[in-house]
């Protein structure tokens, strides 16, 4: 690793660096940009990628894995939309409502418990 002069104050700085952390200044021949402007637009949607699987992965899975799916589905969701990665994230969050209708509907198909124990009592009775 080299060291440069700074064109600015003169400190040595590694050629690596893009700013001079002395003064702040851009190396010679760095464009000065906002950390925001250096992103690439054609990074990785990683966090829309997670959020896809976690979404359809709730719905193959079972009830009690679906019920920490789903809010972890729609979080990565809305991390996947800030970030700028719009079709995954709105994906991930329609496919997190889906999730949230599948629990609620089981949840209904589950009922009570007490009446499900009575009646699998009764068919036990009545094989004997």
């Amino acid at each position: 690793m080299g060291l440069i002069k700074c064109s600015d104050c003169g400190r040595e700085i590694s050629a690596r660096a893009l700013f001079c952390p002395g003064c702040g200044a851009p190396r010679e021949g760095e464009q000065a940009s906002p950390p925001s402007e250096r992103k690439s637009k054609t990074a990785v949607p990683v966090m829309g990628i997670i959020a896809a699987g976690l979404g359809l992965a709730s719905m193959a899975m079972p009830y009690f894995a679906a019920v920490f799916f789903v809010p972890a589905t729609f979080i990565c969701g809305i991390i996947a939309l800030r970030q700028g990665h719009r079709i995954l994230g709105k994906i991930s969050i329609a496919l997190a409502f889906l999730g949230l209708i599948t629990i609620v509907f089981v949840s209904q198909q589950i009922g009570d418990p007490q009446q499900a124990l009575e009646g699998l009592l009764d068919k036990l009775r009545s094989l004997r």
